[in-house]
């Protein structure tokens, strides 16, 4: 079942073409999305999925357009821009979909929140020392009214931080 709807996908996103019954050939988009994955060019893999792919086009832009958002946000999102297509998401898909973002390097997900953004940065910002002060205050100050944190989890800013600049790890 699942290689059927495997195959079926694969020809819905123009990888393969049916040749005759049962036989099924790579189209010039198909190899160039080996080729991409031969070459382990996931920028590339990640372009031609967008380019091909309702689902994965349409969650990127959504999650382009919202920002670093949650699950429920983002299905919430996806459900709304699908009303008038033939497509449709749920908590699953969008799961999928982000492991698949995740791997080609075109979303990423806070480790602490689960939330789902688009890293659109390659380099920090020239104000990263004013952001990174600003993350650091705000995870401290969620000790308590009026207790400071001693030591704060390194990982945690780094992941607060990547998602509140849109930076890639």
């Amino acid at each position: 079942r699942r290689a059927r709807e495997t195959i079926l996908e694969m020809l819905r996103v123009n990888l393969i073409e049916e040749i005759s019954e049962d036989n099924y050939e790579a189209t010039p988009v198909g190899a160039t999305f080996v080729k991409a994955v031969e070459d382990q060019n996931w920028n590339r893999v990640s372009s031609i999925l967008e380019t091909h792919s309702p689902h994965y086009s349409t969650f990127l832009t959504v999650l382009e357009q919202t920002g670093s958002a949650s699950l429920d946000t983002v299905l919430t999102k996806l459900k709304k821009q699908a009303e008038f297509t033939p497509y449709s998401y749920n908590q699953t898909s969008v799961e999928v979909l982000g492991d698949w973002g995740k791997c080609l390097g075109a979303v990423q997900r806070n480790a602490f929140t689960g939330e789902y953004y688009c890293p659109r940065n390659n380099e920090p910002p020239a104000n990263f020392h004013h952001t990174l002060l600003s993350v650091y205050d705000e995870l401290e100050e969620t000790a308590g009214v009026g207790m400071r944190q001693r030591y704060l989890s390194i990982p945690e800013i780094r992941e607060t931080l990547c998602a509140t600049l849109q930076l890639s790890r």
